[in-house]
């Protein structure tokens, strides 16, 4: 058991699972970085395929989650989204996309913001039209299709747990 203090600053708490939980979280986490690498390398070949190589998987996370936006979304809610923490990161990737023709930037008052042009909602339309026929493809092979929402569910409540995890050790 490792003693740390509890990142609200409250009582210090007692961590420690036992083994077989802590070998299934160790698999997880695998597999979970396994995808993770994964979906990263695919939405960088998926978006060279639809019609633009060359991005990194920032940029091309950038352009997803600018997808199907009716409004611009805020530099710091773009951020927040792909979980960026180092801003230049992120201004050099809006840079390089905005210099591709794919995003364009501006400022409603002190709020920058970011959206996809005609060129960037073409390309992601293609890469969604690839994504879909690649599913529709591998439909038999995704057996875990009713199970997605409740793994969505356990990874989000693994990231909360990570993000306090995060805090205690800086509060040492």
């Amino acid at each position: 058991m490792v003693t740390i203090a509890a990142p609200t600053g409250g009582a210090d708490s007692q961590i420690g699972m036992g083994h077989d939980a802590a070998r299934s979280l160790a698999e997880f986490e695998s597999a979970l970085l396994l995808a993770a690498d994964a979906y990263r390398r695919w939405i960088v070949a998926g978006l060279d395929r639809a019609g633009q190589a060359g991005l990194s998987p920032l940029e091309a996370l950038f352009l997803l989650i600018l997808t199907g936006r009716d409004e611009p979304l805020g530099f710091a809610e773009l951020c927040a989204t792909a979980r960026v923490g180092e801003a230049h990161l992120a201004h050099y990737a809006l840079r390089k996309l905005q210099g591709l023709g794919l995003v364009r930037t501006a400022r409603q008052g002190k709020r920058k913001t970011a959206g996809l042009t005609d060129r960037g909602h073409e390309l992601t339309a293609n890469f969604h039209a690839l994504y879909g026929a690649l599913l529709d493809a591998q439909a038999t092979a995704l057996s875990h299709g009713k199970e997605l929402g409740r793994m969505a569910d356990a990874m989000r409540e693994l990231a909360a747990f990570y993000e306090r995890a995060k805090q205690a050790t800086q509060a040492c």
